[in-house]
């Protein structure tokens, strides 16, 4: 955990936080098997501005979950539920994708 708290100052913060910090952004690991399968949306015919844009957005999802959790710190500094419900957002939002898959 160490290394977490070398990227943000995270020396107040409990480390039960740290740990579901790190557990919804393990997701971060599936990155390099989801740019290459991302790559295959450009065989199909069709317009390529929408392709390109779901392309990128996408891929920057590693992004977007550093952000997620930089933000779920500093709201935890000033509302304890506020800051964990915003560090959980990205688990929610995983277990409504996953009920979708799974219920069809």
């Amino acid at each position: 955990m160490k290394w977490i708290r070398t990227y943000f100052k995270t020396e107040d913060l409990p480390t039960w936080l740290l740990v579901i910090a790190m557990l919804v952004s393990s997701t971060i690991l599936l990155w390099p098997f989801i740019f290459f399968m991302s790559i295959f949306m450009f065989d199909a015919p069709g317009s390529l501005f929408p392709r390109i844009l779901y392309f990128v957005v996408i891929n920057l999802y590693p992004l977007i979950l550093i952000g997620n959790c930089y933000l779920g710190f500093h709201c935890y500094r000033k509302s304890k539920l506020f800051g964990l419900l915003v560090l959980l957002l990205p688990l929610i939002f995983y277990l409504f994708v996953l009920d979708y898959f799974f219920s069809q």
